[in-house]
């Protein structure tokens, strides 16, 4: 079960929930792309938006479609991986004194 490990090399996972999808690839140590599609918004209920963790562009982003996720990715492909230091997701988010969804 994938939620259950931490991956040991750099994965993008691309959804649209803030729970499930970005959450979920946080948990397992994957940067994620958060599909906003502004032409086709979701709707998405108060408690799933405050789930929403501090932005972090060195592990996940925002992308109004594929074209912008691709150009997100490509831009982490020239940064080094946030894998390299000893911080995981979320960092800003624990030091704020947050609980943390996705561990």
């Amino acid at each position: 079960h994938l939620a259950s490990s931490r991956l040991t090399s750099p994965q993008v996972h691309i959804g649209d929930s803030i729970s499930k999808d970005l959450l979920g690839a946080l948990r397992c140590g994957a940067r994620c792309v958060l599909l906003t599609r502004p032409t086709h918004p979701l709707p998405r209920a108060d408690a799933e938006v405050a789930l929403t963790p501090p932005a972090d562009g060195a592990w996940w982003g925002e992308a109004a479609g594929l074209g912008e996720a691709s150009s997100l990715i490509e831009g982490w492909d020239a940064a080094p991986s946030p894998l390299a230091s000893p911080e995981g997701p979320g960092t800003a988010w624990v030091a704020a004194g947050k609980p943390v969804p996705w561990e």
